[in-house]
């Protein structure tokens, strides 16, 4: 393979697709295809194949996919050869990465220290996410006043995920993502984190709760609901306002263990389906909860562009951090 692997280009034909001049893997290197929605071709390529510490270069192609240039290095993999990346869902240009901070102490075997960058303008350019200024509780991170360097957030991404569909982001909801992380100089330990949300397409965030929640999008992302991924409970938590604000319900007396979140896979309903068990001590029973917000709100959110005068969304245009106004 070296340099050069073949690309299809039209179903029929195939041609030559060129890695940069300057990069040299060998044949049994991993390559891991991660997405073509921007009508380039991002690949992953790894370049340290150390079990356990496995992390590589995100490449990005021209146009046709057949010249390649690096757009990221360290990036992070695990052994199964998933990588850490996640496009945010139709908003084109926007994806999130975790980086192996420490690469050289990681290939002798290191533990990895991981960094989350995001690319407004598909892969030319990353950034770290830029924390809160304050968490959920209204209290200063312990990092605050630091270079972004020393802090900023750090999202869990796709290595870590029981369900591959549990992304940050849905097509319904424009410009949301909501991911497990912390604020801090690297990536702490799952368990550790909060949850934080964005609304304008990760240019800002806020922490909404603390510890592990699980999220789903409906109604078009006029509904949020989150539920405890941790621990034992019978409490949801659902915004109608993005997050802005913040309520809770009881669905049940018996305190369960929630298993997943679940709504249509288009995430336009108000209905959502609340998979759970009994603790373990106390036998192994699964019960379904359906919660409904019908009764919340009267009519189910409308998303016609072609229309202006029905749409009930507002239309606007990420920017760049550093853009100015």
């Amino acid at each position: 393979l070296g340099d050069v692997y073949k690309r299809q280009v039209d179903g029929k034909h195939w041609t030559d697709a060129h890695f940069p001049n300057n990069m040299k893997v060998s044949k049994d290197q991993a390559y891991t295809i991660l997405s073509a929605a921007s009508h380039s071709i991002f690949m992953h390529v790894t370049t340290n194949t150390r079990a356990g510490t496995e992390f590589g270069h995100i490449l990005k192609s021209n146009s046709n996919g057949t010249s390649y240039v690096v757009t990221a290095s360290n990036v992070n993999r695990n052994s199964a050869g998933f990588v850490d990346f996640e496009q945010l869902a139709d908003l084109e240009g926007i994806a999130i990465i975790n980086t192996v901070s420490n690469a050289d102490d990681a290939k002798r075997g290191s533990r990895k220290a991981l960094k989350s960058m995001i690319t407004h303008n598909d892969g030319a350019d990353w950034d770290y996410l830029q924390p809160p200024s304050v968490d959920s509780n209204g209290k200063k991170y312990e990092c605050t006043g630091g270079s972004i360097n020393e802090c900023s957030l750090h999202l869990h991404g796709f290595t870590e995920r029981a369900d591959p569909r549990d992304t940050f982001s849905s097509g319904s909801a424009i410009g949301m993502m909501i991911g497990v992380g912390n604020v801090g100089d690297k990536l702490g330990a799952y368990l550790d984190g909060s949850t934080f949300l964005t609304r304008d397409g990760g240019v800002t965030w806020k922490e909404v709760k603390k510890g592990v929640y699980q999220w789903e999008y409906g109604d078009q992302g006029s509904i949020i609901v989150l539920v405890n991924g941790q621990d034992s409970t019978n409490i949801i938590s659902y915004s109608l306002d993005e997050g802005k604000s913040w309520s809770d319900y009881q669905f049940t007396d018996d305190l369960v263990k929630v298993n997943d979140i679940s709504t249509v896979p288009s995430d336009d309903s108000k209905k959502f389906l609340l998979f759970t068990k009994l603790p373990s001590n106390r036998g192994d029973k699964s019960t379904v909860y359906q919660v409904d917000f019908s009764q919340l709100l009267k009519r189910k959110c409308n998303l016609d562009l072609k229309n202006p005068d029905t749409d009930d969304f507002d239309l606007w245009s990420p920017k760049h951090p550093h853009q100015p106004d």
